[in-house]
């Protein structure tokens, strides 16, 4: 049996969650931020190209999801010993900034992308 893991940015893009698994996912995924919000698990910002999902071959064809046991691609140091860090710490607190965008996503089930032009995304533009 073959797993693989699918990126929630691709779920998001699809528009394939429906209302209770959003709900369920924006739960797990705030109570986890809270548990480890000055832990290693969140030197980086949070955002949808870290979250993933194991399946099996099986389960994507099935369309089967279990949205309340995702997994967090999680780099805790770069190869320098130096934190990672997100494009978006130029604000003060880029943690809860990262986490509001995520949740919307997860909310309204599309990617923030695909509402806003990269531009407006941008603070150093």
């Amino acid at each position: 049996m073959e797993v693989r893991d699918i990126l929630l940015a691709f779920i998001l893009s699809q528009g394939a969650l429906t209302h209770q698994m959003r709900l369920v996912l924006s739960i797990v995924i705030a109570k986890a931020a809270w548990q480890f919000y000055e832990s290693g698990w969140m030197v980086q910002d949070w955002t949808k190209e870290l979250v993933r999902f194991l399946c099996t071959l099986e389960d994507r064809v099935a369309g089967a999801l279990y949205t309340s046991k995702p997994f967090l691609s999680v780099y805790f140091w770069d190869t320098k010993g130096e934190h990672r860090s997100s494009k978006l710490n130029v604000y003060s607190f880029s943690k809860i900034l990262s986490l509001r965008i995520l949740l919307l996503e997860i909310e309204l089930d599309v990617t923030i992308e695909s509402i806003r032009p990269s531009s407006f995304l941008r603070p150093d533009s």
